[in-house]
Parts: structure tokens; sequence; C-alpha cells
């Protein structure tokens, strides 16, 4: 966890078209741990992708999805 403050200074850095930073890892108690981290430091919100998006994208045909992703993090976006 030690080179998470490196690289978000660096993509802070970078002025990013769209400022996301999206945490994978196996592990979802280190994400979360980060994401607190994150927010608390940033105040950035949080927006768990996994499980809402996946029920989302279970009846669409695979071509289709796409255009989808974009839409449901456009209202999810909104939400927060």
């Amino acid at each position: 966890m030690n080179a998470l403050p490196v690289a978000i200074q660096d993509f802070l850095n970078s002025a990013p078209y769209y400022p996301c930073l999206l945490l994978v890892h196996p592990r979802i108690e280190r994400l979360r741990a980060a994401a607190d981290a994150l927010q608390e430091s940033y105040g950035w919100p949080q927006l768990s992708i996994g499980p809402e998006l996946s029920e989302t994208l279970l009846l669409i045909e695979p071509k289709r999805r796409p255009r989808r992703v974009a839409k449901w993090l456009n209202d999810a976006q909104a939400d927060i």
C-alpha cells in the first residue's frame, strides 16, 4: 500500500480528461480500506460498481454492453 500515495500523486499531476480513479484488487477488504483512506484524504466520493453493474449487464447482449455501461456510469455519477 506504500506505492498507492505515489501513484495517486502521479494521477493528480497528470490532469486526466475525466477525473476517475479505479481501484481493483481481489481482496475486497483492501479495496475498502484504500477507498476509505482516499475519501478521507481527498474527499472523493466512492462508487462500488461490481454487484450493481453486474446485475445491470446480466440480461444485456454482449454487443450492447458498452453503451449500457456508459449510461449506467452516468446515472450512478448523478446519484453521488
